[in-house]
């Protein structure tokens, strides 16, 4: 990253980046990191959407997660509602570049749903349903 004295600028994948996290959202920041360009509207639309469906987590999780303590470190929780993940949708054969799109789409769409399910599951005994129509609020 430059860091000049009037202006933060930031270059990915050879793309410049320069506007304020202020009039940014997290879903185009994401969307640049892991698909190598700023979407437009339609597709910052679409991308929420896909990130929206995405948010499910598979039974085989949820119970992993119902077993961790309330008292565990959120990170060790994240570490291992990725695992339980990995294991119940394993990657496909023939690793493709849009293959791990996708998969960094999923991670993404599911940490956040890792940690509430497993916070009202440990902290309220609450199995919460992580798929909503909310956008996410980062």
């Amino acid at each position: 990253m430059y860091r000049g004295k009037k202006r933060q600028r930031l270059t990915l994948s050879r793309v410049r980046y320069s506007r304020s996290r202020e009039h940014c959202e997290f879903e185009e920041v994401a969307h640049l990191l892991i698909h190598g360009k700023l979407p437009n509207s339609d597709e910052l639309h679409a991308y929420k959407n896909k990130l929206k469906a995405l948010r499910g987590l598979p039974a085989n999780v949820r119970t992993v997660l119902e077993a961790l303590p309330a008292a565990s470190h959120p990170m060790d929780v994240m570490r291992t509602g990725v695992s339980a993940l990995g294991c119940t949708l394993p990657e496909k054969e023939g690793h493709t570049v849009s293959g791990a799109r996708d998969i960094a789409d999923k991670l993404l769409a599911s940490l956040s749903s890792i940690l509430l399910y497993w916070y009202h599951y440990s902290h309220n005994g609450e199995r919460i349903q992580p798929e909503t129509d909310d956008d996410s609020r980062w």
